[in-house]
């Protein structure tokens, strides 16, 4: 396409369904020690978006996107309990990527500034004190990031080309959880730790610089 706005347009989208058969899942008991398994089969389905278009000269806007539901056709941990149709822990139901990009010479250098922003949407914990994925909810989170390369072509000597890298990992230093469970009390030893949300912070804002040469 090449009409206003839509320079170089570009789309695909694919969808699946993936069944997951004989599935074996550890139970553990608060010390986290092993004591049996479960036994389920679990189903995915979802579909996957990509868009890439130039929406002014040089400047391409992007988009990654997917939706994803994932639940248990079976799950199956004896004495008589089956909890058929849970949802899989730990699948978010949407994530996107969307983002800017462009690339310019200037003098002797190619710069290509780049700025994305990255969504993860709310997923369901696993519950370790009744050893089933919970209802219970991951708050979904979004983060800012931007990185700037510069290439420096060489006219001499052994090395062609030089790459230099700067990312900005989570832009605005946003303060998130990127694993959260509920405990059986095996974390912290006391009995207010029963039930209890637990987590793991997710990276404050990081820093990258890489340089690497062509020969």
């Amino acid at each position: 396409l090449g009409q206003g706005m839509l320079q170089d347009f570009f789309m695909q989208a694919n969808g699946y369904d993936l069944r997951f058969g004989n599935q074996i899942i550890g139970i553990t008991s608060q010390a986290g020690n092993y004591q049996t398994s479960a036994f389920g089969s679990s189903n995915y389905t979802g579909v996957n978006l990509y868009i890439d278009n130039e929406f002014a000269y040089n400047i391409h806007g992007f988009l990654n996107l997917s939706l994803e539901n994932a639940h248990f056709d079976n799950y199956d941990v004896g004495g008589g309990l089956n909890y058929t149709g849970l949802p899989v822990a730990y699948v978010p139901h949407t994530t996107f990527n969307v983002g800017l990009y462009t690339d310019y010479a200037a003098g002797n250098v190619d710069w290509e500034p780049r700025v994305w922003y990255q969504y993860t949407g709310s997923e369901h914990m696993f519950d370790d004190n009744l050893n089933i994925p919970s209802s219970q909810q991951m708050p979904a989170y979004g983060l800012l990031n931007a990185a700037l390369q510069a290439r420096i072509p060489m006219q001499s000597g052994a090395v062609h080309e030089w790459d230099f890298g700067l990312s900005v990992l989570n832009l605005l230093n946003k303060q998130y959880n990127n694993f959260e469970w509920i405990s059986a009390g095996g974390y912290f030893v006391a009995p207010q730790s029963v039930g209890a949300v637990l987590a793991y912070p997710g990276s404050p804002r990081s820093v990258f610089l890489t340089a690497s040469a062509k020969f």
